[in-house]
């Protein structure tokens, strides 16, 4: 087995293991094209070779330790090193979202991405208001930005509380939102700021000029349609579209 053969072959246990087999999504994570992917991985006539050059490319973009690719699977194989080191204040996430660390210089291919969340009203008897926070961000693949269209001025991210939205995001899931893209479009899926909640919905559009805002399962009685008159712009404020989620198994 030559050395093309052998980056070949580790590439494909990449695509299998990490990936789940998605070309796509291993596209998305080295900065290629799918199309190119498929030919890296063929054994036809048209097969594309791994060079040198791309090689390190995708170890560098996957976090593999520098010649991952060109060993044999148990003969001198370098340890592989997903994302970062782990830390005591980590957060851990699952596909574009790595552990990181706030004392770590933020990666060429990386981009921070503030953080919606809720915060208390002082003396306002439990309720709240929902705030982009400054003072907390998330890193984000630049690559994912560029596949979804989405701009870094006008992307965020915010996280999906309670069970309403199950089995699409599950309690803890955290979404990547387009705050550029507020235009409703039914059946997609929306955050918003609805009286001082944060909350990630499906939106739709009612005669009249009202909206329908409905969880991931309307059928359970405690995740009802909720269906607000043409004054729901007093109450609702579209943050943005989702444009993006990983859910952290557990």
């Amino acid at each position: 087995m030559d050395i093309y053969d052998i980056r070949r072959t580790n590439l494909q246990s990449l695509l299998d293991d990490r990936f789940k087999g998605k070309k796509a999504r291993l596209a998305d994570a080295i900065d290629r094209q799918s199309s190119y992917v498929s030919r890296c991985l063929s054994t036809g006539t048209h097969r594309k070779r791994i060079g040198e050059d791309f090689a390190r490319h995708v170890e560098k973009a996957l976090g593999l330790a520098n010649g991952w690719l060109d060993h044999q699977s148990g003969v001198n194989e370098p340890r592989a090193t997903y994302g970062r080191p782990a830390s005591d204040n980590e957060l851990t996430f699952t596909e574009n979202m790595d552990p990181w660390d706030r004392s770590e210089p933020i990666a060429d291919d990386e981009v921070e991405l503030p953080l919606y969340r809720e915060v208390a009203l002082s003396g306002g008897g439990g309720r709240t208001q929902v705030v982009e926070n400054n003072g907390a961000a998330l890193r984000f693949k630049r690559s994912t930005l560029r596949s979804a269209g989405v701009t870094k001025e006008s992307a965020a991210c915010a996280f999906v509380e309670g069970e309403s939205m199950e089995p699409i995001l599950p309690n803890g899931a955290s979404v990547g939102v387009d705050t550029a893209d507020k235009q409703i479009r039914d059946g997609k899926m929306y955050a918003i700021d609805h009286d001082g909640l944060l909350r990630v919905k499906f939106l739709y559009r009612l005669p009249g000029g009202g909206l329908r805002i409905r969880s991931a399962n309307p059928d359970k009685v405690e995740h009802p349609d909720e269906d607000l008159g043409e004054n729901w712009p007093e109450k609702v404020n579209i943050i943005g579209k989702v444009f993006w989620y990983s859910v952290l198994l557990h």
